[in-house]
């Protein structure tokens, strides 16, 4: 099977990757962790404690704090591994969120998509990318044990996840673009092994 050109999936992954972290903070990024050749799948605890998820390396965090009280903090975890790239993140959300209607949640989800996927594409074509990112399919699914949203799309030859769950003023995503040929195997042990915490704990005033 012909595997996904690596510049279009380095480049698709890239704008993902500074997208998400510039929607709170225009500060550098650090470089993204790769893994090595022989790295073995194991659990991180990830976002100081609030999440824990099966990765083939240790990833990259990237923090970006909030700038007022109608932005969010974000704690970014990004992982380039030799089938594409993988992340996950925890978003704390303004104080408001506390108070959304579950019934709201679709709308969110939904927004977060578009936003994320609109800004992507935009980026790919101002660097005159040959690809952009395409939905193939959304629904509601249970992830990390929670009820959450999937959005399944592509990128050139690969093949994406998003996967996002809201809890009070907490959100959990967890984002995949590798080769077509990989995705099972990365469904079933990075999204499979994706586990909130009861009551995840405040990373951000442990921060500060």
């Amino acid at each position: 099977m012909m595997r996904m050109r690596k510049n279009e999936l380095f480049l698709a992954a890239v704008c993902v990757f500074l997208l998400i972290v510039s929607a709170s903070a225009q500060t550098p990024s650090k470089p993204v962790a790769k893994t090595a050749v022989d790295e073995q799948w194991q659990t991180y605890e990830l976002g100081k404690g609030t999440f824990a998820v099966m990765l083939p390396g240790k990833p990259t965090e990237d923090f970006k704090p909030a700038k007022g009280a109608n932005d969010s903090d974000i704690y970014l975890y990004t992982l380039e591994t030799k089938d594409g790239y993988i992340n996950s993140n925890y978003t704390n959300l303004p104080e408001a969120a506390e108070k959304w209607p579950k019934d709201k949640d679709v709308s969110f989800y939904v927004g977060f998509w578009e936003g994320f996927v609109s800004a992507t594409n935009e980026e790919l074509k101002r660097v005159n990318a040959p690809i952009t990112l395409k939905l193939e399919s959304q629904r509601a699914v249970t992830f990390a044990g929670r009820d959450g949203y999937e959005f399944v799309f592509s990128a050139g030859t690969g093949r994406g996840h998003l996967l996002i769950t809201r809890i009070g003023r907490k959100a959990f995503s967890a984002m995949m673009l590798v080769d077509a040929a990989a995705v099972a195997e990365y469904e079933e042990k990075f999204i499979g092994s994706f586990k909130i915490k009861a009551s995840p704990p405040d990373p951000v005033s442990q921060q500060r």
